[in-house]
């Protein structure tokens, strides 16, 4: 299941906007369909994982969405398996980096929910 980060980051984000602008879904009801379409990448627990859930939570917190219970039991997985892979080794430079910022977007927004 080997995909390239930015294909599957534009992929997701490309998916995202299209159930908006082509079939006039909310940003909430969008990310839902990003998550059952992107399933075997969230559930690969493989950097995919990562990349694919943190994209999904990225564009929910950039719309302001609410997150729910099923996006923090994903920030969790996320941030351990990032925390647990040697994603340094297994991204390029400018990957990590993008990825890296997202981590941090996320685990912000986590710790405000966690308060």
């Amino acid at each position: 299941m080997n995909i390239d980060f930015f294909e599957l980051k534009y992929l997701i984000t490309d998916s995202f906007y299209s159930e908006i602008l082509k079939n006039k879904y909310s940003f909430e009801q969008s990310a839902g369909i990003c998550y059952e379409a992107f399933d075997e990448y969230i559930n690969s627990e493989a950097i995919e994982s990562i990349i694919s859930i943190s994209e999904i939570i990225r564009l929910k917190i950039r719309h302001q969405v609410e997150l729910t219970q099923y996006d923090i039991d994903n920030i969790k997985k996320v941030l351990i398996l990032f925390k647990a892979m040697n994603v340094e080794k297994i991204l390029n430079t400018s990957e990590y980096e993008y990825l890296e910022e997202d981590i941090q977007t996320i685990e912000y927004q986590y710790n405000k929910l966690e308060k």
